[in-house]
């Protein structure tokens, strides 16, 4: 699994020119991608050999624990 930051640093290694050249996404899409305008959607991510999956991060778990009295 991957981040949407790693992704995006991916598309901007990769050269976003390129990609919209060898993918036939336009260059607009491909760069608000990588800027974060935009989510990629599945057949963008298909590209990659990825797809999107949502998670769910526990907000109590990174308060710290207080004693009780």
């Amino acid at each position: 699994m991957i981040t949407l930051d790693e992704l995006q640093r991916q598309i901007r290694e990769y050269g976003i020119s390129r990609l919209a050249r060898d993918t036939g996404f336009s260059r607009q899409h491909i760069q608000r991608i990588a800027g974060g305008q935009r989510t990629p959607g599945p057949d963008f991510l298909y590209l990659f050999g990825y797809e999107p999956v949502t998670l769910f991060k526990d907000i109590l778990d990174d308060e710290p624990e207080t004693p009780l009295e």
